[in-house]
């Protein structure tokens, strides 16, 4: 819906802009943007709020963990009910 070129060499500044430019090209009034996660910024995703751009933007799993063969946060199971976690090799 909208694109444009740029040196930057990440997207994480531009989800909110292109989020604005695309609802503007559809003249929709509300658009949920979809991307990917090198368009992950909490900063951005804030500045979506209320401008009628509802980001869909996979959260970026910065870990270097399991790189290494650690278990990562996502590996863990939650039980909201007893809150509690049991990590990935069973244990409490």
């Amino acid at each position: 819906m909208a694109h444009e070129v740029t040196n930057l060499g990440h997207d994480r500044t531009l989800l909110e802009p292109r989020g604005l430019k695309a609802r503007e090209a559809t003249g929709c009034e509300e658009i949920t943007a979809l991307a990917d996660r090198g368009y992950f910024n909490g900063d951005q995703v804030l500045a979506c709020e209320g401008t009628g751009v509802l980001p869909c933007v996979p959260k970026t799993e910065t870990s270097s963990g399991n790189k290494r063969g650690f278990f990562t946060r996502n590996d863990f199971i939650y039980d909201a009910e007893h809150d509690h976690y049991t990590c990935p090799a069973g244990a409490s």
